[in-house]
């Protein structure tokens, strides 16, 4: 297939909106995903209590299409287009509402992977910054803050 055809069907389906319906019909699934049900569990009874896990949902998208022609160094001419898409959904337990005949409440879920890798982040981001401090308070001698004026301020 010769470069003109591949551009011109690439051109084709742009124009008659193929790709963009396709997008708009997967798209479409994924916001269906994102109604109450999704959200929203399945209640669960259990004796005089009832039980409905929530959920957090997320969902992304995007299209792009895009195009160009010109020369290069030994004259010939090129052209190039193309169109994608792409997306994501994604969900995660967020509370649990327990609903009993005196009272509701909502009870979180903590995700501990979650805690733990905040906290290990933190802690490394403060170890980085601690040995850079020291290390310019030995080359510097005075130029600035040194790790001994950090003790002290703290």
């Amino acid at each position: 297939m010769s470069n003109k055809t591949a551009k011109t069907d690439q051109q084709d389906i742009i124009a008659s909106g193929e790709a963009l319906h396709t997008f708009e019909r997967l798209f479409g699934e994924h916001i269906a995903t994102a109604r109450a049900g999704a959200v929203f569990g399945a209640p669960v009874q259990h004796g005089s209590t009832m039980v409905i896990p929530c959920a957090d949902v997320f969902i992304a998208g995007g299209i792009g299409t895009g195009g160009g022609s010109g020369s290069d160094e030994d004259n010939s001419n090129g052209s190039g287009s193309g169109a994608g898409a792409g997306g994501t959904a994604r969900g995660r337990p967020v509370a649990i509402i327990v609903v009993e005949p005196e009272k509701v409440r909502v009870e979180p879920v903590v995700d501990v992977t979650r805690i733990a890798l905040a906290a290990l982040t933190t802690v490394g981001f403060a170890v980085v910054w601690l040995a850079r401090l020291a290390r310019a308070t030995r080359r510097d001698k005075g130029g600035g803050p040194s790790l001994k004026d950090l003790r002290e301020a703290v």
